[in-house]
């Protein structure tokens, strides 16, 4: 019986990443005591500390692996750490990183979030330099917010990424407004991914944007009483057999 267990460390080597699925192998530990760990993972960084929970697990071909079922990005805290942190992002190496940290020290984080410009006064940051740093640090930051919206309801991984590769960093945004729209909009996520979600933010069973989302779902999954005069009664009737 496979026991879930929690590890972390920090993303050593990427060793195979899919952009279409965001599974991911890699190593994670320190430089001299790694493991191969796999899972979804969007856009991984080498050099970022991160914490998986999951089962180990021996692949016929590639020996013993951590499968991950959910993960987090350790929040910076140290100088170091947040150095460490800017040069995962586009646009951002060393010498760069250095330069930014020396200038904002620990509120670099926040002056990223709530006053991006003013890094233009760093020697070697351009308008345009900093237009891709602004973009990768709010993907990182959308994403690390939808993974932890989701995993606190229960929502896989693999889900995430497929919401966040269609909505980007404004994903938790439009997934609190209107969840339904999900199984519409995204790929392999169907109504029943779609209600998960939003009966784990509270909606109610009865709520009118749920009962059109059932009938969309109940028209197009091709129910025989698509073709007949559908009257309310049995429309509800359909309904709370289904879904309530």
């Amino acid at each position: 019986m496979n026991i879930n267990i929690t590890i972390s460390g920090t993303i050593q080597k990427i060793i195979y990443y899919s952009q279409d699925t965001a599974h991911t192998v890699a190593t994670v530990g320190d430089a001299r005591n790694y493991q191969t760990v796999c899972g979804v993972m969007p856009n991984p960084r080498e050099g970022e500390k991160v914490e998986l929970s999951g089962v180990w697990k021996n692949h016929p071909k590639y020996g013993k692996q951590f499968a991950f079922k959910s993960y987090s990005i350790h929040s910076p805290q140290t100088i170091s750490e947040i150095q460490g942190f800017l040069e995962c992002l586009n646009g951002v190496g060393l010498a760069t990183a250095k330069k930014i940290v020396k200038a904002f020290g620990k509120d670099t984080l926040q002056v990223l979030e709530q006053d991006p410009d003013r890094l233009l006064q760093i020697s070697g940051i351009t308008a345009s330099k900093l237009k891709g740093i602004v973009l990768s640090f709010n993907e990182k930051s959308g994403m690390q917010r939808l993974i932890s919206f989701l995993y606190s309801i229960e929502i896989s991984a693999t889900h995430a990424a497929k919401i966040h590769k269609k909505y980007g960093s404004g994903a938790v945004a439009i997934v609190k407004k209107n969840p339904y729209i999900l199984a519409r909009e995204v790929r392999g996520m169907g109504f029943q991914s779609a209600d998960k979600i939003a009966l784990g933010l509270g909606t109610p069973k009865a709520s009118p944007m749920r009962i059109q989302a059932a009938l969309m779902h109940l028209r197009s999954s091709g129910n025989n009483w698509r073709s007949q005069p559908v009257t309310v009664d049995r429309t509800w009737e359909c309904f709370e057999r289904y879904y309530c």
